[in-house]
Parts: C-alpha cells; structure tokens; sequence
C-alpha cells in the first residue's frame, strides 16, 4: 500500500451572506432546517441539491401540481358549497372534466405519440376517481364560501422572508378554515413537536 499524498491549502473564502429580499424555497425551508441544519445550509444556500431522477410519464410533483391546479380551476366556478349543492351530478361531473382537461393540458400539448395520449387517458380516469368522492366529501362539511385560493403572502421568519401560499382558504360560520391538499399520506402527528416534519401547514 503506498500512502497518498494530499495537498494542502487554506480556504479563505466566506459564504455570501443572504440575498436581500425574498428567500426562494418558502415552507420547504423550514422543513428542510427542522429535518437537518445542514441540508437546509447545503440545499438553499450552497444550492447542492441532487439530480432530480426521470421516469416514465409524470412525477409525483407533477401530478401533485395537476391536481391543485384542477381545484383551483374548479372553486373558480362554483365558489360555494351552495353552488356546489344546486348542480346535479351530470353538471358536476362535465364541469369536473373540463376543469381536468384543462388541468392537465400542459401535458396534454407535449404528447406526440399514441403511448402519451392512452396514458393522459389514464390520467384522466384517475383524475375523476381521486376528486369525485373528494367532492362528495365537501358536500357533508358545514356551508362554506371559498375565500382564497393559491395566493402568496410574504412572511418574515427570523432572517428569512418567505414567499408562502396557502392552498384555499374558505369563510365558515366558525371562521375562516386553511386547507392544504394532499394526494399522499397526511399525518397531523408530523406538525407537532419542536422540529417538525412536515412545518408547512402550521
């Protein structure tokens, strides 16, 4: 075994300090700070972050990403439980599927072969299976008026200013309700505790 012979020298160089103005990442950074310091340091301010992997079709993220924005698409029309309550099911489910369409047109404007458009048409029934009963569900909660949706509000944090969006906000006899869609496993337990896993709803 021959000994390997390093070089040596000196790093003088700091980190810059934070960018003035609003720090790009928002609720994911205090996850990221809650889960490990370091990440946190390395992924935002060194902007080491790992390649994001490809597969087949679309990502979690992606999918994630149709579903919001089909909602917001959706309470853009109907507004309230009431309106929601006065469609019959026919009216809802085309109004569902326009909304869909739209939701994932993006997508939809990229397929070029027959593979890609069979597999929006997957997408499409799993669309409708995950948001019908999502619908029939917000027909058995209290009235309520969708207040807000997708809109971004500055928060400062510390040192941090972050950009934040809440999903939708509606207006209750109880007050005003935050509502953050999930299309995986939500566990309350994950908002608790001084390090939170999952700090963005809180």
């Amino acid at each position: 075994h021959q000994p390997l012979l390093f070089d040596e020298f000196q790093d003088t160089e700091s980190i810059p300090e934070l960018a003035a103005g609003v720090t790009s990442g928002g609720a994911r950074i205090l996850e990221l700070q809650a889960a490990c310091s370091f990440r946190a340091f390395a992924e935002i301010r060194l902007h080491s972050t790992e390649p994001d992997s490809r597969e087949l079709g679309l990502d979690a993220r992606d999918r994630g990403i149709q579903v919001h924005k089909i909602m917001q698409l959706f309470w853009d029309q109907i507004h309230t439980q009431q309106t929601l309550r006065n469609l019959s099911t026919p009216e809802r489910d085309a109004l569902l599927n326009v909304c869909i369409d739209e939701g994932i047109s993006r997508a939809a404007s990229a397929a070029n072969t027959p593979w890609e458009a069979a597999y929006l048409d997957v997408q499409r029934c799993r669309l409708r299976a995950l948001l019908h009963p999502w619908l029939d569900f917000e027909l058995t909660r209290p009235p309520f008026a969708v207040l807000q949706q997708e809109e971004k509000h500055l928060r400062t944090i510390g040192p941090l200013t972050l950009e934040l969006r809440a999903d939708r906000i509606d207006e209750t006899q109880g007050g005003k309700l935050i509502l953050d869609y999930k299309t995986g496993i939500a566990n309350p337990s994950d908002w608790k505790g001084d390090r939170p896993e999952a700090p963005q709803l809180p």
